[in-house]
């Protein structure tokens, strides 16, 4: 009797806590209509009326962890096809690998250190997905080859299963078990046999350097802000720095101790005056985060020097690894200047931070992101296209810059 009674008590602990589980997953669904309906200018591509279905349709499952709530809710929103409409980015289990995209084949170039014979081999296949199907999916939804990879690990199992190509084109198949966290010191990366500058001093947020025997400037810009940007928008529109870290998704420290751009751009005309400079090349390639505001008065005192603003003096690099916020910035380097853009086409949509709001689903506290308006994609055709080829990454070759010192 005494096993039955404690049968039934075992059996009511579980319903109760799978009711309120199935609760919670119906209020945090609840809150994400709600808030996302009210903005009219979200559902360009994604009906009203399709997104109630969605949700009405999800309330009938019940999420068994926190991971995969997070994917479901992720899936959704990448129906609207807008890549500012995102689920704060947790990292519940770090992904093993690492890809890049060269010449349209991607290929693994950092991964756990157990698997690291696979370094630069091709991806053909995850769970089962041809990677061209994967693609097609990416590109149609907005989102990043690695949003859709990850989509498919958690959505199936914990066990991801790749099919990769090797050098000699012999096909491969691995299993990763994610029964571990993965830091970076378990990682294997694929390290250039030369350091190519663009490539160089990542942790700083700007920096030039003379190329030639200082016949020509080359100024890399790696993050887009400045100390002058921080206090103006910390001091008059009373943002703090925590937030400002928060936006552009910085560590906070570095908001402190931020570089000031008005010296270092002071520097760099000094220069202008003192030398007859050939070329000055502006890198944007790796640029991770920014404001267009920040360059506007370096622009404009650029715009000043003939000699410089000049087709065939003044460069802007560029390739798909810019951020969005870069691609604001190279255009106005195009609209304002006769800067002439080398590299690769990137189609995007750019959108400040500053133009980005949030709202929390009280369940797990998952942040979504959304804009406060709606951005059209943009696409920077460069006037010189050239292409970096995995060859040239492995060798630490830069065929942009070597371009560019050609022209």
């Amino acid at each position: 009797m005494k096993r039955i009674l404690l049968f039934f008590f075992v059996l009511f602990l579980f319903i109760q806590a799978y009711t309120q589980s199935n609760k919670n997953w119906i209020t945090d669904l609840d809150i994400l209509k709600t808030e996302l309906l009210q903005k009219e200018y979200l559902f360009s591509k994604f009906s009203k009326t399709k997104f109630k279905k969605e949700v009405h349709n999800l309330k009938n499952l019940s999420p068994i962890s926190k991971e995969e709530e997070f994917w479901i809710i992720n899936h959704l929103l990448s129906k609207f096809n807008n890549p500012n409409i995102t689920l704060q980015n947790i990292e519940f289990k770090r992904f093993p690998f690492e890809i890049k995209q060269f010449e349209g084949i991607y290929y693994i170039t950092s991964i756990s250190s157990e698997l690291s014979n696979y370094l630069g081999y091709k991806l053909q296949k995850i769970n089962g997905f041809p990677l061209s199907n994967i693609l097609k999916k990416a590109q149609n939804n907005s989102l990043n080859i690695k949003s859709f990879l990850e989509y498919y690990k958690f959505s199936k199992t914990d066990t991801l299963h790749l099919e990769l190509l090797s050098d000699n084109e012999k096909h491969i198949e691995i299993n990763f078990l994610f029964d571990k966290f993965y830091d970076l010191e378990e990682m294997t990366k694929i390290t250039p046999k030369k350091i190519p500058f663009y490539l160089e001093k990542q942790d700083r947020w700007f920096w030039q350097y003379g190329i030639n025997f200082g016949q020509q400037v080359y100024f890399k810009y790696n993050i887009g802000l400045s100390k002058e940007f921080i206090e103006k928008h910390h001091d008059n529109l009373q943002v703090s720095y925590f937030k400002l870290a928060k936006n552009y998704n910085l560590p906070l420290q570095s908001i402190y101790d931020a570089p000031t751009f008005d010296d270092f751009t002071t520097k760099l005309f000094c220069k202008f005056k003192k030398r007859r400079y050939k070329k000055l090349f502006i890198d944007f390639r790796n640029n991770k985060t920014g404001n267009v505001l920040v360059l506007d008065n370096f622009i404009q005192k650029l715009k000043k020097i003939k000699r410089i603003n000049k087709r065939n003096r003044l460069y802007i690099f560029v390739d798909k690894s810019i951020s969005t916020s870069a691609m604001e910035m190279v255009l106005a380097f195009k609209n304002e200047t006769k800067a002439l853009i080398v590299g690769e086409e990137v189609t995007k949509t750019a959108c400040s931070t500053d133009k980005i709001k949030s709202f929390l689903l009280d369940n797990n506290n998952f942040k979504i992101y959304y804009p406060t308006q709606y951005f059209k994609q943009i696409t920077i055709e460069p006037d010189v296209k050239v292409i970096t080829t995995f060859d040239n990454y492995i060798n630490g070759v830069d065929p942009i810059l070597q371009k560019a010192l050609n022209l």
